[in-house]
């Protein structure tokens, strides 16, 4: 699956835990129905994203749902976004 985002997965001994890999825009949330199962769901609720670019590692620790980055994580997570914009021109 990563190929098909043109993500490199590091080897288990350099894959970090705790760490925010990428940024992305949530274009649409939608729900799965039994007749359209699908790999892309985790339980029934679907967001799909656009814009997705992968960053620079960025220690944060993780919450289940959706939460709020810290400021710090936050201000890490905006200067590694800009790098990899500014290396994707």
């Amino acid at each position: 699956m990563a190929s098909e985002f043109r993500l490199r997965v590091p080897a288990e001994a350099e894959h970090p835990a705790g760490v925010i890999i990428g940024v992305g825009r949530v274009e649409a949330v939608t729900r799965k129905t039994a007749f359209r199962p699908s790999r892309w769901y985790m339980g029934e609720t679907g967001l799909w994203l656009a814009d997705r670019t992968p960053i620079q590692p960025v220690v944060c620790r993780g919450a289940q749902g959706l939460w709020v980055l810290p400021d710090e994580v936050l201000r890490q997570v905006r200067a590694a976004w800009s790098v990899a914009q500014e290396a994707a021109r």
